[in-house]
């Protein structure tokens, strides 16, 4: 007896895998352009985890129509954090992207933002990804779980 069945086609499997293929050698390409490594940044399947503070480099390989991150704080760490905040800057004129801050307060559900920055972007620039704590950096354990670039369509 089959209790539930879901057909996927061969191309929605392809896309779906090569998705996370490039978003891991985005993780791994930041990982490798900063300063900071273990303990305090450390990749793991489908996130690049960071303790606040840190700042991790990534160049835009080719241009980009915008850009889709996702970040937030570990679960676990609810109620014991500061406030922390994310931020995507461009290292040339220190131009802000994107600034989204989490509250100590905050809800299991709200502890994990996605956002879509709308920023055409060219090829050769250098994005700098921030996390800083406003108060202490006590369980300050954080992640960037999406970086997805969109293209320009030829």
């Amino acid at each position: 007896m089959v209790l539930l069945e879901r057909q996927q086609s061969k191309d929605s499997v392809t896309q779906f895998a090569s998705a996370n293929i490039r978003e891991n050698r985005v993780f791994e390409e930041m990982l490798l352009n900063s300063d900071v490594g273990a303990p305090l940044v450390v990749l793991e399947v489908g996130s690049l985890f960071a303790h606040a503070p840190s700042s991790l480099h990534f160049g835009l390989h080719e241009a980009v129509t915008s850009i889709r991150v996702g970040f937030g704080i570990r679960e676990g760490a609810q109620g014991l954090h500061g406030r922390l905040c994310f931020a995507v800057r461009r290292e040339s004129d220190n131009a802000e992207l994107l600034q989204r801050c989490i509250d100590a307060g905050a809800t299991v559900d709200a502890m994990h933002v996605e956002q879509v920055i709308q920023q055409p972007l060219e090829a050769g620039e250098e994005l700098l990804f921030d996390i800083r704590c406003e108060d202490t950096c006590d369980y300050a354990w954080t992640y960037w779980s999406q970086l997805s670039l969109e293209v320009p369509s030829q």
